[in-house]
């Protein structure tokens, strides 16, 4: 589709490619890739499919843009270049805690594209595949960093890697799932709130530096 041709869609209905897309990023963590009804979405925005269908060859093309879309909102406080002048730990520390956060923030959609991605959702398989690679090469580089001039070998940073992300991330995704599956035990389930707190966050991050970087300083957060 040429500029000219979304220009005309555009002034003749009253509606673009932009609010398909968050309304389909509205949509997707109760709808799921399989019940996202293009002819939903159009409704929504008192439009109709012949207008959705002028705009993306088909679903996928629809659905790959609301990914992309959807990533670009999600991550965009995640940066692994942002204050390159501040030490190399905190600057990690600051990078876990930033994605830590946009975890917790958007963990119903996470656990809809884990579930299409069980079911075979080959497109939203590889938009997974595609951010993990992104964050683990990121982090991976700036545990490097950390550990100074060490000569670390590359299985040892892979474990550390997954040390960190297994002490901080994990625990807010697979116990929010367990949650939704109903197997915490009473006591945690009454804490799991308690447990996706900025302080609770802060600490996790705390005990990983701890033992990963004995050299870092923990400084005072502001919870």
């Amino acid at each position: 589709m040429t500029t000219i041709q979304a220009d005309e869609v555009k002034i003749m209905n009253g509606v673009t490619s932009a609010q398909f897309i968050s309304a389909g990023i509205h949509f997707y963590p109760r709808c799921g890739y399989k019940r996202l009804s293009e002819q939903a979405i159009a409704e929504h925005l008192n439009s109709n499919l012949e207008t959705f269908n002028r705009m993306f060859a088909d679903k996928d093309e629809f659905v790959k843009a609301m990914l992309i879309e959807y990533s670009n909102r999600a991550l965009g406080r995640v940066s692994f270049d942002f204050a390159q002048n501040i030490e190399d730990t905190e600057r990690l520390y600051q990078i876990v805690w930033r994605l830590a956060v946009t975890i917790r923030e958007h963990l119903a959609w996470i656990h809809r594209m884990l579930l299409d991605s069980e079911e075979g959702v080959d497109l939203i398989t590889k938009a997974l595949k595609k951010q993990h690679k992104m964050l683990a090469c990121g982090m991976i580089q700036h545990i490097k960093a950390c550990n100074g001039r060490e000569d670390v070998p590359e299985l040892a940073l892979f474990n550390q890697f997954e040390f960190l992300n297994g002490a901080v991330i994990s625990p807010m995704i697979m116990n929010t799932r367990y949650r939704m599956l109903g197997i915490l035990t009473d006591e945690m389930n009454g804490r799991h709130e308690d447990l996706l707190t900025d302080s609770s966050i802060h600490q996790r991050i705390d005990w990983a530096f701890a033992a990963l970087f004995p050299q870092y300083r923990s400084k005072a957060r502001p919870f």
